[in-house]
């Protein structure tokens, strides 16, 4: 009969909603009673005659109502035979469990599989059997579901487009999905049951071994990021690895992110590319110092593409030479450097440059026939050279030198251009800056060489014009009489114009003598400045009828009391000239104000006007606008007005309408 209906189970290692395998210490610390009370799986503890206890689950599946207390009655007197066979069975089963199989018909009549575990335990020095029921079907459906979850890890883990694998504790491969073996160039026979070891020799060495290692002792999961190169992987590939503890190994997925963090790099060098250049571009638009901006450029390259050594060479007529180096003073070469000159012609590599106009890398100065060098160049392994070009002509390069072969790309050329881009942008910037200041130096020269001839003209004119006028004097009182009236014109006509000559040549004498004062600045009140004018012109502009108003008080400027009476008398005096014989009611108003730190004093008159057209000619020296009046004057005295404020560093200016009047204008510094 036994035999009939028990039968050992085919998987005593199966998965269960409980087990009886708990250990001794665990007998001994827990509470076996309360652990069989609140179990939702049938279960009882019993002694080898009567039923120490029995939850209310076990009851049920044999149709006895939770009410019912079996503490301490026989099993065989309550519980079916075919359990009753088990139990007594079990009399004689030792550790460890034992696990059978019955069909046993429940209450409600159904024939039911169960499996039976039967444990024997020792508690508080009694021997105890402690019984578990467990339905076979539900059993059976946890290890379809638990297949079933392991059918949908395995396809997503063989899906996934990272590399995974998992390795048992002696480092062998115990699965693999198929983005390893992509990855591998291996199928997933030939990596399972190998050695990590006997497929990639160099790993022992690596960051992934060390993480291994450590994480197989410490059972923490770790991620980290590693650039070996798995076989058949593509060299240079990077993978981002997460590695976690499993049982009985590890799990590690391997993700490959070359090209995120080539992308990252490639942001990374044009951030620092574009700092670079916008560092470089701010030192050119602050000086035209040749030198200052090339060291800026040799600088920056270095943030941009290491190299050992880099030097800017200039080309012309043929011959280069080096005007900027860095990196040659440690090696002792700088002199020998800076020396030299090489013909473009005979210098293969240098040749290449200028007639391609584009960037050239040499790879190995030591195999290359390329190479010519102009130094000792035993240290010199790789060589780039990138041209500098204006108006599309090459005139110069910007070389760089690394100790290491192969070391330049040829993608690191397009970087290079921009800098010699700016260095070409420097190089004419400089041509340009020189030319102007020896321009600056010839006219300054010049200028001087007319202001002494005009000087010398001035000072020899002089003598002869006084003996003119002295002359004439002397025949006005001793004409005879009779002759008196007709020649009185004549004579006067000589005053006239002697008189405005003698007047030019003291303005051409001033002139002159302003180019090379250096009077001292000092704060000086415009109030005093024109009252003297004032003074000193009352007889003329009563003469007019001119009617001259100071508007307000007149701030204070930086300049120079007797420099400034010239000015302001000289404007003045052009107001008087140009106001109009036939004015009503002439008039010429003085004002002044600050704007922005500076003081505009201005000179305004009601008199003929200027036309648009001729008002970039007044402060030239002998210029007249033309008028329909006779106007007096040496057209000197706007000159001397322009030489003035220029010479305190000040400007001038005039806006005018034709036929209304004119405002003449110049600027200084406040005195506060």
């Amino acid at each position: 009969q036994l035999s009939k209906h028990i039968t050992v189970a085919p998987n005593p290692n199966a998965p269960t909603t409980e087990s009886a395998d708990f250990t001794q210490e665990q007998v001994t610390t827990v509470s076996l009673y309360s652990r069989v009370i609140t179990s939702k799986t049938p279960m009882l503890l019993c002694d080898h005659e009567k039923i120490v206890v029995a939850n209310d689950t076990f009851k049920r599946l044999f149709g006895l109502g939770a009410e019912k207390d079996l503490t301490g009655e026989p099993y065989q007197a309550h519980l079916p035979a075919a359990v009753c066979t088990i139990l007594n069975a079990g009399s004689e089963v030792e550790e460890p469990p034992v696990t059978l199989r019955q069909s046993i018909r429940r209450a409600s009549g159904e024939l039911s599989k169960l499996d039976v575990e039967i444990a024997s335990r020792v508690h508080d020095g009694r021997r105890l059997w402690h019984v578990i029921i467990h339905d076979v079907e539900d059993v059976d459906a946890i290890y379809t579901e638990v297949r079933a979850a392991e059918e949908r890890y395995w396809q997503l883990f063989d899906g996934i487009t990272d590399v995974g694998f998992i390795i048992d504790r002696d480092w062998r491969y115990t699965q693999v999905n198929r983005a390893a073996s992509r990855a591998t160039a291996l199928n997933e026979d030939q990596i399972i049951g190998k050695r990590v070891v006997d497929l990639m020799p160099d790993i022992a060495d690596s960051i992934h071994w060390s993480a291994y290692r450590k994480l197989a002792a410490s059972r923490q999961p770790m991620r980290f990021t590693s650039d070996f190169a798995l076989p058949g992987g593509l060299p240079g590939s990077k993978y981002e690895v997460c590695v976690y503890p499993v049982e009985n190994g590890l799990l590690c997925i391997a993700q490959d992110v070359t090209a995120k963090v080539r992308t990252e790099e490639a942001e990374r060098e044009q951030r620092i590319l574009a700092e670079a250049l916008r560092d470089t571009a701010a030192v050119l638009n602050s000086t035209l110092e040749l030198e200052e901006v090339l060291d800026r450029v040799l600088t920056n390259l270095s943030r941009v593409v290491r190299h050992d050594a880099a030097n800017i060479m200039i080309i012309e007529d043929g011959v280069a030479r080096v005007v900027r180096s860095r990196g040659y003073t440690d090696r002792g070469l700088r002199s020998a450097l800076l020396s030299s000159r090489q013909q473009v012609a005979s210098t293969p590599w240098l040749r290449t440059v200028v007639e391609s106009q584009d960037y050239h890398v040499i790879e190995d100065v030591h195999t290359d026939p390329d190479w010519v060098s102009f130094m000792p160049d035993d240290w010199i392994r790789s060589h780039i050279s990138v041209p500098i070009r204006s108006d599309q002509q090459v005139t110069g390069c910007l070389n760089l030198v690394s100790e290491a072969p192969g070391f330049f790309q040829r993608t690191q050329g397009r970087a290079l251009m921009a800098f010699a881009d700016q260095s070409a942008i420097a190089m004419k910037n400089a041509r340009i800056y020189r030319t102007m200041l020896q321009y600056s130096k010839e006219l300054e020269a010049r200028n001087r060489e007319l202001d002494a001839f005009s000087y010398t003209v001035a000072h020899d004119l002089k003598v002869p014009l006084q003996v003119v006028m002295g002359f004439a004097n002397m025949l006005s009182e001793e004409l005879p009489e009779e002759l008196q009236e007709k020649f009185t014109v004549y004579l006067e006509n000589i005053e006239r114009y002697t008189e405005k000559m003698h007047h030019m040549i003291d303005d051409l004498l001033f002139l002159a003598r302003l180019s090379e004062s250096n009077e001292a600045i000092n704060p000086v009140s415009m109030d005093d400045v024109v009252s003297g004018v004032i003074e000193s012109l009352h007889t003329r502009l009563e003469d007019r009828g001119v009617d001259l108003r100071v508007d307000g008080s007149l701030p204070r400027v930086m300049g120079n009391d007797k420099w400034l009476v010239a000015a302001v008398s000289n404007l003045v005096e052009n107001g008087i000239k140009y106001i109009g014989v036939d004015n009503p009611a002439p008039q010429i108003i003085i004002s002044a104000h600050d704007h922005g730190g500076k003081v505009r004093v201005s000179v305004q008159d009601n008199g003929l006007g200027i036309a648009e057209e001729d008002l970039d000619k007044l402060f030239k020296m002998f210029s007249r606008i033309p008028t329909e009046e006779e106007i007096e004057g040496t057209g000197l005295g706007l000159s001397i007005v322009d030489r003035i404020i220029n010479k305190l560093g000040g400007a001038v200016g005039v806006e005018s309408i034709l036929g209304e009047g004119s405002i003449f204008w110049f600027e200084l510094p406040s005195a506060g």
